[in-house]
């Protein structure tokens, strides 16, 4: 018979557990019906294995799904809007794509010295 102690560790999922990274890490995991995710909807608030994410219908039909927070600021991403193939961050109007790229980030040059700066 395994411990109390044992019995946590292999069953918890959330945060750093190592169930939930393998979870994580190597499975589909199905969040939501595809229907209910529509395009120009506000993204949706998702919480799995003790994260929480964001989920949206991008213009181009695919499904965005990134961490709630922006990286940026942290602010949360499912108070944001839906804008063509991405969703933009309402704190700081960061976008981010889908696929997931940096689309405009604004008042800020592309310089090295300010890509440096952004994440110091």
């Amino acid at each position: 018979m395994i411990s109390r102690e044992e019995n946590e560790l292999i069953t918890r999922v959330e945060g750093g557990a190592p169930l939930g990274r393998l979870m994580r890490e190597n499975y589909w995991i199905p969040f939501a019906l595809s229907e209910n995710l529509v395009f120009g909807h506000a993204p949706t608030p998702v919480r799995l294995f003790g994260e929480d994410y964001v989920a949206f219908r991008a213009e181009n039909g695919q499904v965005g799904f990134f961490d709630e927070l922006c990286p940026h600021r942290r602010a949360s991403l499912a108070l944001g809007r839906v804008e063509g193939n991405g969703v933009r961050c309402i704190y700081h109007g960061w976008k981010l794509m889908c696929p997931v790229v940096w689309s405009r980030r604004p008042r800020r040059s592309c310089g090295p010295r300010s890509s440096r700066r952004l994440f110091a």
